[in-house]
């Protein structure tokens, strides 16, 4: 596997960055990054941003990804798959309790060796609009946020394969006091086949993250997700009936630093799918533990031990 990239910052209004991943298909490795998704792929891309004045800012971006081995273990494209994507945004947070961002973001996928395979093409625009109240007695400091975002999906090689997306999510936060946070999120993905006029897949999730930091050298994380996937027709009534597949996940994490140079981290989880077929249902559990000792003994070094 291999890792670069670069950070600079020619002028105080300008930033600029660029990156580099490879990870072949068959890299093993005794940390988590043997769990990384993105083997078998070549990625480089490079970004950059301009502040403007009143806490604006604009940017732009370009990633290629290409595949390594046809076929492969991880990442099992048949062909030579090319990826490119385009992506220009703006920013603004002229004031604390309200802000907002818009991006656009155009993407084309083509295997290089048969072009025949695939060649398609997304356009993709999201908008999001949020901020921090003031502290609202036992709530603390409230925080909101909108997201929305259109994707349109077109297959140059298979005429009934276009589709459209619409995607939203509502979040609210509470944070009582330092150290401590509760989030819930909402969303809402609604998929049409442009080909039949048709909807297909819809999704609604809602998600929990509750932070405690009983201690400063004490801070917890629990996580809770519930997703159901239904097949609405034309109908888009909240919460589908008849859901062909519920996932549902949790984790709980600690990080405790018993001394100054040392932090010890233990985090449990579970993952379930369950499926419902015409005459039966299945149910798929994933549970996972890991725990994990650093030890800094100088500022530029550190030994750690995971299991």
């Amino acid at each position: 596997a291999f890792r670069g990239g670069f950070d600079i910052k020619p002028t105080q209004k300008l930033s600029l960055a660029g990156d580099f991943q490879e990870i072949d298909d068959q890299f093993k490795s005794f940390t988590n990054s043997d769990l990384n998704a993105v083997k078998n792929q070549r990625r480089w891309g490079v970004k950059g941003g301009y502040d403007l004045p009143e806490k604006q800012k604009v940017t732009a971006a370009f990633q290629n990804i290409r595949g390594l081995v046809p076929d492969g273990e991880f990442n099992n494209y048949p062909g030579e798959r090319d990826e490119k994507i385009y992506t220009a945004g703006y920013r603004s947070n002229f004031r604390r309790t309200l802000g907002f961002g818009v991006i656009v973001e155009q993407r084309d996928v083509e295997d290089l060796a048969t072009p025949s395979i695939e060649k398609t093409q997304q356009q993709r625009a999201a908008f999001d609009i949020g901020g921090e109240a003031e502290r609202m007695g036992l709530l603390g400091l409230f925080g909101y946020g909108f997201h929305y975002e259109y994707i349109d999906f077109e297959n140059k090689r298979v005429v009934d394969n276009d589709r459209t997306t619409h995607q939203a999510a509502l979040t609210m936060s509470s944070t009582p006091s330092e150290g401590n946070k509760i989030t819930l999120t909402q969303k809402t993905r609604l998929r049409k086949d442009t080909y039949l006029d048709l909807y297909e897949e819809r999704e609604d999730g809602s998600f929990l993250n509750v932070r405690i930091q009983p201690h400063r050298n004490l801070s917890s994380l629990t996580t809770a997700e519930y997703k159901r996937f239904t097949v609405p027709g034309n109908n888009i009534d909240l919460w589908q009936d008849d859901p062909f597949r519920i996932d549902r996940a949790g984790t709980f994490a600690l990080e405790y630093i018993p001394l100054e140079k040392i932090k010890a981290t233990g985090k449990m989880g579970r993952y379930e799918i369950e499926r419902a077929y015409a005459d039966s249902t299945t149910k798929n559990t994933d549970d996972f533990l890991m725990g994990q000792v650093t030890w800094f003994p100088k500022h530029h070094l550190s030994f750690g031990l995971e299991s």
